[in-house]
């Protein structure tokens, strides 16, 4: 039986919370690790993104989080979806990982 405290006090997780603060927030879960934005609207409101990041372990690693992002486009009368951003999910996977490994070496040294 695996016992964990989940990830409150995780690095990645926190990151990865604070990247996504200027968006609203729809579920945040500090056991589970799961953090989903609401939509948020970028491109003069014709585009809105939603985010979904996994911190799946404390390893640092690619593959320590998975991360979704979803688009809409509005066509002037209703949202389309767009599918998801893989490229987009990336770059946030990177950024959050990079400046995780930062903290982690600060936190490290002290």
């Amino acid at each position: 039986i695996e016992t964990s405290i989940g990830f409150e006090g995780s690095i990645v997780y926190q990151v990865a919370l604070d990247k996504v603060s200027f968006m609203p927030l729809s579920s945040v879960d500090s056991a589970s690790g799961i953090i989903i934005t609401d939509w948020y609207n970028i491109a003069d409101n014709n585009l809105r993104l939603k985010i979904n990041i996994r911190i799946l372990d404390e390893s640092l690693s690619d593959n320590s989080l998975a991360i979704t992002v979803f688009k809409q486009s509005f066509d002037g009368q209703k949202w389309i979806d767009k599918g998801n951003d893989p490229d987009q999910a990336v770059k946030i996977k990177n950024s959050i990982l990079s400046e995780a490994k930062v903290l982690q070496a600060t936190i490290d040294l002290s």
